[in-house]
Formats: structure tokens, sequence, C-alpha cells
């Protein structure tokens, strides 16, 4: 499974609320093959592409009403 499929499946499990259960990132992890860094790295990144999403669309709509 590529990187890109793992953070697919890691996206979806946080939407979804899995990884407010205890021991999720363990479960996930050795699911997953990787470590529970790994799992945190990646949450860490869901966050970010998140994050410069809502920036972007914030930005295009400060110009559009500005």
């Amino acid at each position: 499974m590529q990187k890109r499929h793992k953070l697919a499946v890691v996206g979806d499990l946080k939407e979804r609320g899995f990884f407010m259960l205890k021991e999720s990132v363990e479960t996930a992890a050795s699911a997953l093959a990787v470590t529970r860094f790994t799992i945190y790295n990646y949450l860490n990144e869901i966050d970010a592409q998140v994050d410069a999403r809502s920036h972007s669309r914030s930005a295009v709509g400060e110009d559009v009403q500005g």
C-alpha cells in the first residue's frame, strides 16, 4: 500500500472520529504496518492540507468581497 492510500485511510478514520478512541493510533498503525509516529505524522499532514484549503478559500472570498 502506498503512502497516499494510507493517508486516505487515516483521513477517513479521522473524519469518522476513530482517533477519539483509546489506543486507536496503535490499532491503525498495526493495521497499516507503520509506526504510531507515522500515524501522527499523517494526521499532522492531513491537518496541514485542511488548513491550506481553508486559507485559500478565505483568501478567494476576501478578494471577491474586497
